[in-house]
């Protein structure tokens, strides 16, 4: 029996070419497919500049209205004592602390100086409870407006005012937690990447 050396090469050649058409085919048939749909894919999953940035602001800008929301019982209690001292006049106030003067004792608060001069307290009392009103109501209409903003990324002004608004003492009823809410939205404001994708 004869040996004849081409054999294997010729099969190894045929095997390769049948090998190369196998893969051509499955190439043809499945990879435009696959290719679109990680294209596709990719695109649907990577995120936008935009979006990257809403996920920024979007914690600050709800902590910003939930702050503003806490702040209105003290805008209408401001508001309803103010009208209350407006609805008086001097005898009313004077008949007024002297009926509570009791309760005031018993809480350990002494009215006797507002008695002294009652139409310069009352004075005082209005003059205070109106710029308290002035102040809560503006910086809580500033807080939930620059939240609202913020949150849709639209207006970075006014989110730059309402955020500051919140980092100033006393000026809403969450006091340091609301100044610390304040600072991480500044912070987040003052970011390119974010300030970039405001309109």
């Amino acid at each position: 029996m004869s040996f004849d050396p081409q054999l294997p090469e010729e099969a190894d050649e045929r095997n390769q070419r049948r090998d190369e058409r196998r893969v051509r085919r499955d190439d043809d048939e499945f990879e435009p497919a696959r290719r679109r749909w990680d294209d596709d894919d990719d695109a649907r999953r990577r995120p936008s500049a935009r979006a990257d940035a809403a996920s920024y602001t979007l914690p600050p800008a709800i902590v910003m209205i939930v702050c503003a929301i806490l702040n209105v019982p003290a805008v209408l209690f401001c508001a309803w004592t103010l009208i209350f001292h407006l609805s008086m006049n001097v005898d009313d106030f004077v008949a007024n602390q002297q009926q509570a003067k009791q309760v005031m004792q018993n809480l350990g608060f002494n009215n006797d100086r507002l008695l002294q001069n009652p139409a310069a307290s009352l004075l005082q009392i209005r003059l205070t409870y109106g710029f308290l009103t002035g102040l809560y109501s503006i910086s809580t209409l500033l807080v939930f407006l620059g939240g609202i903003q913020m949150m849709r990324l639209r207006g970075y002004a006014l989110s730059l005012i309402g955020a500051f608004a919140l980092t100033i003492p006393c000026t809403t009823s969450c006091c340091v937690i609301g100044q610390a809410v304040g600072i991480w939205a500044l912070v987040v404001l003052f970011s390119a990447s974010v300030r970039e994708q405001f309109r």
